[in-house]
């Protein structure tokens, strides 16, 4: 299901504009901080795609149609706006256009993804993964940086070529429940591993202040999760503790740039964690952190970041 522009912004109050006017007016501009890890929140939503409640793998890069030439055979060609290519539950690839989120969006723009329930696996296509690549599934779409062959791989009607460079804008990510793998791209993306919800419920006392009590949490799914960001300032979320015996937890790797990974994201009034043992994983590449521990050997996401692999395609 595509959402149109006039749509995308009900779905993320936790994130939204209009969550932090909403906070501004209750609480006052002071405490709208509590609300916000990164300079990533409260980011407008360029577009969105929003999948039903099953496992999908799911491909994010550059949308292009496909055309025959008659001089040189089929070849790859570009538009300007985000792709995403996802298979569904009968196993059929299907192709996006997300026709709000282009080369001349801006960066503080987010593409809006919802996976809902299920298994999901989400994945960038880069130049370096299609350069190798042969056979009736790929498409000749020019020349890549390096001076190779540059492919862009078959989905449905269309193709999708790897991520665009000029594109400025990042990922939302709300994963849902189930054991949920997600990797970024090249710019700011925000992941979580668990829809991460955001209420205001009236102060139980009448004489207290604030009128209002923010709060936020992302309920326990009890699996594993893992968050990788890619490049970028990337914000990634986990949930809630989940069974640690079993080695349900969230791992989080915010990948180059300047990330912030949380893996019991607070609930409570302002953002305080009211309780868990926060055993989740992170990365040394998570610059900042909380609710978690370091190890960078526990595990690694560029051994598995390529969707070529991952997806066997």
């Amino acid at each position: 299901m595509k959402l149109s522009n006039a749509g995308i912004r009900t779905l993320t109050a936790s994130r939204s504009k209009a969550c932090k006017a909403l906070v501004t007016a209750a609480l006052g501009a002071a405490a709208t901080l509590a609300l916000s890890h990164s300079s990533n929140a409260y980011a407008d939503n360029c577009d969105a795609l929003v999948l039903d409640d099953a496992a999908q793998d799911v491909i994010i890069g550059h949308y292009s149609a496909v055309q025959n030439q008659f001089s040189f055979g089929e070849v790859a060609l570009p538009t300007s706006k985000l792709g995403v290519c996802w298979r569904d539950r009968k196993g059929a690839w299907n192709l996006e256009r997300l026709g709000g989120c282009s080369t001349s969006s801006p960066a503080a723009d987010n593409a809006l993804l919802q996976t809902l329930g299920g298994n999901d696996r989400v994945s960038t296509l880069l130049e370096e993964h299609t350069s190798e690549q042969y056979g009736p599934g790929w498409v000749f779409a020019g020349y890549a940086s390096n001076g190779k062959d540059m492919k862009a791989m078959r989905c449905a009607d269309g193709a999708l070529l790897p991520w665009n460079a000029n594109f400025s804008f990042g990922v939302e990510a709300e994963m849902g429940e189930g054991a949920d793998v997600f990797y970024g791209t090249p710019n700011a993306d925000i992941a979580e591993s668990n829809y991460v919800s955001f209420t205001l419920t009236p102060n139980p006392n009448p004489l207290g202040t604030p009128q209002f009590i923010p709060t936020w949490a992302a309920p326990a799914d009890n699996a594993n999760d893992m968050l990788c960001g890619g490049g970028g300032n990337d914000e990634l979320l986990g949930d809630a503790d989940d069974n640690y015996s079993v080695g349900a937890e969230e791992w989080l790797d915010g990948g180059p740039g300047i990330d912030f990974c949380d893996g019991d994201p607070p609930d409570g009034v302002f953002g305080v964690n009211t309780g868990g043992t926060q055993s989740d994983v992170v990365n040394s590449t998570c610059e900042s952190h909380a609710h978690a521990w370091f190890s960078n050997s526990f595990f690694s996401c560029t051994s598995s970041e390529n969707p070529v692999a991952l997806f066997n395609l």
